[in-house]
Parts: C-alpha cells; sequence; structure tokens
C-alpha cells in the first residue's frame, strides 16, 4: 500500500505546484507616505528657433519660475521631451507650436498641453498667450513675459486637476 501511495504524493505535488494552488500574492510595495512631496515632471518639446537657439531652456526655465512661485506641494521636474522615455505618474506635457509677432508690439505663445494624474489624462488643448510689449522693451524680456505669462495661464488650468477642492 505504501508503494501506491507515494506516486500519487508526488503527482499531488507537482499539480500543486503547477496550478500555484497555496501560493500567496506578491506582497505590493506600500504607499509613499503623504509627507514624501510628488514631483510634477513638465516635459517640454520645443521647435528650434530661426537663429537655431532652442527654445526648450527659456519655456524650462520660465515655466519651472511660475510654477515654483505658486508654492504648490510639488517638486518641479523640467525635461526636454524626448522617445523611449518612462511615463510619470504625475506628468504635464507641453508641446511649444510657436512663438509668433504678429504686430510689432504683439507677440504670441501657443502650446498643445496635456496633463496625466496616474492613469487618467487630462487635455487642456492648446494654450494662447498674447503679449502686449512695450515699445522700447528688450526682446529678450519680453519673451521671457511672454512664456511666463502662457505659464501662469497654464497653472490656472492645471491647479484644479491637481488639487480638487481647493480654491
Amino acid at each position: 500500500m505504501k508503494a501506491h501511495f507515494l506516486p500519487l504524493a508526488f503527482c499531488a505535488a507537482l499539480l500543486t505546484a503547477a496550478t500555484g494552488f497555496g501560493q500567496t500574492a506578491a506582497p505590493t510595495p506600500p504607499p509613499p507616505p503623504p509627507s514624501a512631496p510628488q514631483t510634477l515632471h513638465v516635459l517640454i518639446s520645443a521647435p528650434l528657433g530661426r537663429g537655431g537657439e532652442n527654445l526648450y531652456d527659456r519655456v524650462a526655465a520660465d515655466y519651472g519660475y511660475v510654477f515654483r512661485h505658486r508654492k504648490w506641494p510639488l517638486k518641479i521636474s523640467m525635461e526636454e521631451f524626448g522617445g523611449g522615455r518612462y511615463h510619470d505618474p504625475l506628468e504635464l506635457d507641453v508641446f511649444v507650436e510657436r512663438i509668433r509677432q504678429w504686430l510689432p508690439h504683439e507677440w504670441t505663445f501657443a502650446a498643445w498641453t496635456t496633463l496625466k494624474i496616474g492613469n487618467q489624462k487630462h487635455d487642456l488643448g492648446i494654450i494662447q498667450y498674447v503679449y502686449d510689449r512695450p515699445a522700447f522693451e528688450q526682446p529678450d524680456i519680453s519673451l521671457d513675459n511672454l512664456v511666463q505669462g502662457a505659464a501662469r495661464a497654464t497653472a490656472k488650468k492645471i491647479e484644479p486637476l491637481l488639487f480638487p477642492g481647493t480654491r
């Protein structure tokens, strides 16, 4: 009788191992403590300018300046948009379409913007900002004022999504 029991026990052990019966699921990592600040990853895609300078540096500096001065409980990370990148749980994509000068004093900034919070994506559409440039203002200062104005318009749109129930 013992000889018949061993093959049956061996088959039962193989079946249990193959089906995973009796195994516990891998433990999920605990969520980060509430005191740990999240990071808003801002990915910027900007075309090359007429003179060959990359607009990315200016947009990253001005958006970073505006977002940091909003005093959000987030870290702000500016990155140039590129392929093969991992997606972050909190991500703002800014695709700069153009900076145009319609009249000598009227400059326009336009960027298609999306915000991803977890698995939910919010398409904010094209955020456009028009800056009425004073007559003798330096072009670099005008560009900073233009891009910072667009960053403030973006911040107003994403604040209700980032911090629901406030304001």
